[in-house]
């Protein structure tokens, strides 16, 4: 059942990042930084369809990109997008997600911020579906 409900979980973010591979543009470069509570599982999934889509993107943890920069970033991840958001110069993508308990707390954490960020108009919401 946990399998099963992992998959689905997996199955649900690769639909999102292919919206986020759409709003990035074809082609571009783009760095997706993941935080530390994705499972490996979940890491080597977003892996393996972005290099099966031929996708422009390079996959980095986030302990592995600090004091880099990159034009097009998108986080994927519960904790430490502040880290991710001084990453980016031109693009930002917040994907929120975990699959790992560990990362609810983070998750809850960086959900009010969102919404005060929301609420203050400084933040584009895009729904995926």
């Amino acid at each position: 059942v946990e399998k099963e409900k992992s998959e689905k979980s997996q199955d649900k973010l690769v639909a999102a990042l292919q919206q986020v591979a759409g709003w990035m543009g074809e082609g571009e470069e783009v760095t997706l930084i993941y935080d530390y509570y994705l499972s490996p599982a979940t890491v080597a999934r977003v892996s393996a369809e972005v290099r099966d889509r031929s996708w422009n993107w390079t996959v980095v943890k986030v302990d592995s990109y600090y004091g880099w920069e990159a034009d097009n970033v998108v986080w994927l991840g519960s904790s430490d997008v502040l880290e991710a958001v001084s990453r980016a110069r031109v693009r930002l993508c917040l994907v929120s997600c975990w699959d790992r308990e560990e990362g609810r707390k983070w998750y809850e954490v960086w959900g009010d911020v969102y919404q005060a960020v929301i609420r203050e108009g400084l933040l584009d919401v895009k729904e995926i579906v």
